[in-house]
C-alpha cells in the first residue's frame, strides 16, 4: 500500500512534466519558430547594403562637387581634376563593390548559424518529445502495476 502512496504522485508528477515538455517541444517543432528567421536576415541584408550604397553615393557627390569647383574654378589643373576624379571614382566603385560583397559574406555566415540552430534545436526537441513519451508511458505502466 505504501508502494502505492508513493508511486501514484510520482507517476502524476512525472506524467504533468512529461506532458508539458512534450506538449512545448511539439509546438515548436510545429511552429519552426526556433531561431532568428530567414527572411528577417535577408531584410538585414538589404538594408546593410542599402547603407552601403547611399555611404557610396553621398562620398560620390561630394567627389564631383570638389572636381565641379576645381573646373569651373578657372585654375590650372583642371584636366588632372578630371583624371583625379576618374581614379577616385573607380577606387570608390571598388570599395562600395567590396563591403556589399563583405555585407553578402556576413548574412551567409549569419544564416548558416541560423540553420545549424535549427537543426539542433530541432533534434533536441525531437529527443524531448520521444523521452517524453517514453516517460510518461512507464509511469503509466508502473501505475497499472501497481493498481491491478
Amino acid at each position: 500500500m505504501s508502494d502505492v502512496l508513493l508511486t501514484l504522485p510520482l507517476a502524476a508528477g512525472t506524467l504533468a512534466v512529461c506532458g508539458w515538455v512534450c506538449a512545448r517541444s511539439a509546438a515548436r517543432l510545429a511552429d519552426n519558430g526556433l531561431d532568428y528567421p530567414p527572411l528577417l536576415l535577408r531584410g538585414d541584408e538589404i538594408r546593410e547594403g542599402q547603407r552601403v550604397r547611399a555611404e557610396g553615393l553621398r562620398r560620390r557627390g561630394e567627389l564631383l562637387e570638389a572636381a565641379e569647383a576645381k573646373v569651373l574654378s578657372g585654375a590650372p589643373g583642371a584636366g588632372e581634376a578630371v583624371a583625379r576624379l576618374d581614379s577616385d571614382l573607380a577606387l570608390l566603385d571598388g570599395e562600395v563593390e567590396d563591403r556589399l560583397a563583405e555585407v553578402a559574406a556576413a548574412t551567409a555566415a549569419a544564416r548558416d548559424r541560423a540553420e545549424a540552430g535549427r537543426r539542433l534545436a530541432r533534434g533536441m526537441d525531437i529527443a524531448l518529445v520521444a523521452a517524453s513519451t517514453a516517460a510518461a508511458l512507464v509511469a503509466l505502466v508502473a501505475v497499472l502495476l501497481l493498481v491491478l
